[in-house]
């Protein structure tokens, strides 16, 4: 079958991520995978990086021109499916359907709650074949928010590409990381991996670390993340952090990583690390850490408590509580052997259920079954 990826995104992201990380795990002698994106966006660099097939368009090219450009590329192609992953790409993909027979699918990556039932998104979504939530919460909403039948919308949890996680850091080669990031190699590191906006809970990071240097003055603190705006942070949420920092008087504690690409290896030299986010329609980030056997708090709310089981694979913390991140946190300082046991169980759980191999094949089955309707 043929395949058109389409992602006319500008950022970079989870989101941005899965249609590349998608590409070993479905591309075969029996697919053919194309990629559509947007010119000069990071998607095109990380394509071009790769070598992977893609059409790019210019965004400043009138609106019409771009429908016929996408009309010409789907009848070359000879789609047969096109799989979109931000809502405002069904736009395309339908408003050319009547020019093409292929069938139209999305991953809905954010599972917002407002409501889209207008004539609008009643026209979008009466062409779209099957619409894939990443979590069950992301169902939830999608279901009670956007005009479509709820047979037709499944969950499909994110994978990992399980041979990027399986590294065995010693005690040395951990050492010798932190060096090149220029942290403590004397401290005992606790670290939060993910993107700097606001909504991943960096704030309440930086003040659960105030109430825990009170009697545990031996911790530092990680940020691991880009930090400009091409790398997908917000600057002026970066300054606000700072000032909070500044406020604690944590300035000698805290350390900002910048755009790393080793991040297995930085979340295995952690000691523990957090995912304090306000409310994560699934949580990538969470079961990264999960498969480095890296010891985990993170929020009890979104997707999350689907991929952590509390007091099994880790702690859950209420979301948006710098008292409550700084109890689980505490809990695993002190009980370190439990920790570990966590951290063990979890990366079981990512082995048995969130492999990028079980999410391509249960994918690849959609399509199958679409395509045969």
């Amino acid at each position: 079958m043929n395949i058109l990826h389409c992602c006319f995104s500008k950022g970079w992201g989870g989101l941005e991520m899965y249609p590349i990380r998608l590409y070993p795990f479905i591309q075969n002698e029996s697919n053919d995978i194309l990629y559509l994106v947007y010119k000069g966006s990071k998607l095109e660099h990380e394509l071009t990086d790769k070598q992977l097939p893609f059409v790019a368009l210019n965004p400043k090219t009138p609106l019409l021109v771009r429908l016929y450009q996408i009309i010409k590329l789907i009848k070359k192609h000879k789609s047969d499916l096109i799989h979109c992953h931000k809502s405002g790409d069904l736009f395309y993909a339908v408003a050319t359907h009547y020019f093409h027979q292929a069938r139209i699918v999305f991953t809905e990556h954010m599972g917002g709650k407002r409501n889209k039932k207008d004539l609008y998104h009643r026209w979008i979504y009466r062409n779209v074949s099957r619409l894939f939530s990443i979590s069950n919460e992301v169902k939830r909403r999608n279901i009670n928010a956007l005009p479509i039948n709820p047979n037709k919308v499944f969950t499909l949890h994110l994978g990992l590409d399980l041979n990027f996680y399986q590294m065995k850091l010693s005690h040395s080669d951990k050492q010798n990381l932190k060096r090149q990031l220029s942290l403590p190699l004397n401290k005992t590191l606790i670290g939060l991996p993910g993107r700097l906006t606001p909504g991943k809970g960096h704030d309440v990071f930086i003040k659960a670390a105030a109430i825990l240097l009170q009697t545990h003055a031996e911790l530092a603190f990680v940020i691991i993340g880009g930090t400009k705006a091409d790398e997908g942070a917000d600057l002026a949420y970066i300054e606000k952090l700072k000032t909070v920092i500044t406020e604690n008087n944590l300035g000698s504690q805290f350390y900002f990583t910048g755009f790393q690409t080793n991040i297995p290896a930085i979340v295995e030299s952690l000691d523990i690390a957090c995912v304090p986010s306000d409310n994560e329609a699934f949580g990538l980030t969470v079961i990264e850490v999960m498969a480095m056997n890296t010891p985990l708090v993170a929020s009890n709310a979104g997707g999350i408590p689907e991929l952590l089981r509390h007091q099994q694979d880790g702690l859950l913390m209420r979301p948006k509580d710098q008292i409550s991140l700084a109890e689980q946190l505490k809990i695993l300082l002190e009980a370190p052997q439990l920790a570990e046991q966590y951290a063990a169980s979890a990366h079981q759980r990512i082995i048995q259920h969130f492999s990028q191999t079980s999410h391509a094949e249960k994918l690849l089955q959609h399509y199958d079954d679409i395509l045969s309707l």
